[in-house]
């Protein structure tokens, strides 16, 4: 077991690689394979790396909600794997419920309406793996939101 890591459970490792399950559709589920390139961040619900696979470079969020638990403690890692504490198993499994059917539900928009085909056609995917939801995206290299206020560009 990993002890707290500051205030969470530490993120993945630069250099690890993983391989999820795309689960976005059901019927075309596949895996894929990424590498961690970089530590973007760390949100209430996720980290956020910079990852790359055989096709580009993405942004990707790893479902890990802190904010969400409460407690900093509730959540460590065995490998790359989260480990969820049993006193917070049903809340993290509802929240990570909520995410796939979110996945599926965003992948029917897409299918349906051409415009939002057309612009997210290979930007967003929804992966499972690691006991834990990743939600793949376009990589738009810039500043920081943080950076933004701080310059007030």
């Amino acid at each position: 077991m990993t002890d707290c890591y500051g205030n969470f459970c530490p993120p993945l490792v630069v250099g690890t690689e993983i391989e999820l399950t795309c689960i976005n559709d059901p019927e075309n589920k596949h895996n894929s394979r990424f590498t961690i390139k970089n530590v973007l961040g760390r949100g209430g619900m996720s980290y956020v790396y910079t990852v790359e696979d055989s096709v580009a470079v993405w942004t990707l969020k790893e479902y890990c909600p802190m904010s969400v638990i409460g407690d900093p403690c509730a959540l460590h890692r065995e490998g790359d794997a989260i480990v969820v504490n049993e006193k917070y198993r049903e809340n993290y499994d509802m929240y990570k419920e909520n995410l796939i059917q979110a996945s599926k539900y965003h992948t029917s928009y897409i299918k349906q309406h051409l415009s939002a085909n057309i612009n997210n056609i290979g930007t967003t995917g929804f992966y499972e793996g690691n006991n834990t939801i990743y939600i793949r995206s376009v990589y738009e290299n810039g500043i920081s939101y943080e950076m933004c206020l701080y310059k007030r560009v």
